[in-house]
């Protein structure tokens, strides 16, 4: 049998395998064609929507940075004003302590040699004792003492209702005993 003829099995037309084959593979270039254009607009898709996002976040970054450029500008500018006023200051304050120091060098004169110095002269009598004080308040005097056994502690209460802090006696304790059962 030649290539090209066709054979039939059970009524039904039989292609020779070449031309299946062919058959297929066009079937399979027309898929992939698809699937190539389907991509490439899938592509286009993404690259318009990917650089619409740049733009407008690129748009939205340089109008940051015209902001951020002219409020250091102003604060430059503020900046250079503060610094000229303090200039101005100090110049202002150092001529006024210049003619407070001339005025005053006016008033005073020149100075003259300093003299010498004089004998020491005699101590006086002890003055009078000076009125007496008020007089001083009493102790306060220990009221109680609160005991709590089983902390080992004692607090001391006084008259007026103060108290000191409470006195920890466990470690008296644990000495004694470690000193006593040895």
């Amino acid at each position: 049998m030649a290539l090209n003829e066709v054979k039939t099995l059970n009524g039904h037309a039989e292609q020779p395998v070449t031309w299946a084959w062919e058959t297929r593979m066009a079937a399979i270039e027309r898929r992939l064609a698809e699937i190539a254009v389907k991509g490439e607009q899938r592509t286009v898709v993404l690259r318009d929507a990917l650089a619409e996002f740049m733009r407008d976040e690129m748009a939205e970054r340089d109008r940051e940075i015209a902001a951020l450029k002219k409020d250091i500008a102003d604060l430059t500018q503020k900046l250079e004003q503060q610094a000229n006023i303090e200039r101005r200051v100090a110049e202002i304050a150092a001529q006024l302590e210049e003619r407070a120091a001339r005025r005053d060098e006016a008033k005073r004169g020149q100075q003259g040699r300093q003299g010498e110095r004089g004998a020491r002269g005699e101590r006086g009598l002890p003055g009078a004792r000076g009125p007496a004080g008020k007089p001083a308040k009493p102790a306060a005097s220990v009221h109680s003492w609160h005991i709590d056994a089983p902390k080992y502690r004692v607090t001391l209460f006084f008259d007026d209702g103060k108290s000191l802090p409470y006195l920890n006696l466990r470690p008296l304790f644990e000495q004694y005993f470690a000193e006593t059962n040895e």
